[in-house]
């Protein structure tokens, strides 16, 4: 039983580095798609395009699911949320992912990119620290070590200079605790929904809430929308539809901060990825940066050392 949830901790931690190696892509995509489209329209289409690439997944499993149920009776669905409680939970994870891309969206008119990076990874540190805080749940002392080793990597990787706190920061220091709030959500919500249907409801949330933005604030013109039309669709299909699906499924096997420390390794492809497409260069600090980071994910893998039980000997009475 401890091999087979090993392996399956396992399988969820490399899905979830999979994931952030599409999402480190993505920000490629997003950066071309920005020459077109203002970023709520670039949002509300990821997400639109992104719930609507689950429904054939969402089909299919439902017809396996039905041949399943008139097979064999199984008692899970017990356990499965419906109508309130699962409006409820969408809700709130929806508000939560919204909240933190708006905050990020807000701090990059007056602070860096590479900075706003730095600091929206610090969610990384803010996992565990609400889960002690709130859930009275401890992480484990390898868990600890790889987020400052994961903390000074995103520093090489990300800062070049040390600068004031600007307005901007404080907006990315915020998303922080909504991107927190969103894993800490997923980690509780995942075991007790349909997973498809849970990520297709928040999408469409997520898309409306940023079509409504973009109606008010940016200018909307189907050509930019044709201009830009495969970077939306790698971010929606891959980057919204596909990573997601994977995220609230291997949430359910690993823990909520080993999650955050996997899924902050974006910052890591997307800076590998700007070399090899966008021909972008890295300094020695940098590279060290991504050496550190790689070298947090081998450490928090690594099997902990087991305890030998003393066995305690029965005298004869």
């Amino acid at each position: 039983m401890v091999i087979a949830m090993r392996r399956k901790e396992l399988i969820a931690n490399a899905a979830l580095l999979f994931c952030a190696m599409i999402w480190g892509a993505n920000f490629i995509f997003q950066k071309q798609a920005a020459q077109y489209l203002g970023a709520f329209s670039f949002i509300a289409a990821r997400y639109l395009v992104g719930a609507l690439s689950l429904l054939p997944l969402i089909v299919i499993a439902s017809s396996r699911r039905q041949q399943k149920a008139a097979a064999v009776h199984s008692g899970a669905s017990d356990e499965q949320w419906h109508g309130k409680h699962f409006i409820t939970a969408a809700a709130l994870c929806s508000c939560a992912n919204w909240g933190g891309s708006v905050l990020v969206q807000i701090g990059l008119h007056s602070t860096s990119a590479s900075k706003a990076g730095f600091i929206s990874s610090a969610y990384i540190a803010l996992v565990p620290v609400i889960q002690l805080l709130f859930l009275k749940k401890k992480s484990s002392y390898r868990v600890w070590i790889g987020i400052i080793m994961a903390i000074c990597g995103l520093y090489m990787l990300c800062i070049s200079d040390v600068a004031g706190i600007e307005r901007g920061d404080v907006a990315v220091m915020g998303s922080t605790i909504c991107f927190a709030i969103h894993i800490l959500l997923w980690s509780h919500v995942s075991p007790h929904v349909n997973g498809l249907h849970f990520v297709m409801t928040e999408f469409t949330c997520l898309a409306l809430l940023a079509a409504i933005v973009a109606a008010f604030t940016e200018a909307f013109q189907w050509s930019a929308i044709v201009q830009c039309i495969w970077p939306i669709l790698f971010a929606g299909v891959l980057g919204v539809g596909l990573t997601y699906t994977i995220q609230i499924y291997s949430q359910r096997f690993t823990s909520p901060a080993i999650a955050a420390l996997l899924m902050s390794m974006e910052s890591v492809f997307s800076a590998v990825g700007g070399v090899l497409i966008l021909h972008e260069s890295l300094n020695i600090r940098e590279w060290i940066g991504c050496i550190i980071m790689l070298a947090t994910i081998v450490f928090i893998q690594c099997p902990l050392p087991q305890k030998h039980a003393k066995t305690h000997e029965v005298k004869p009475a």
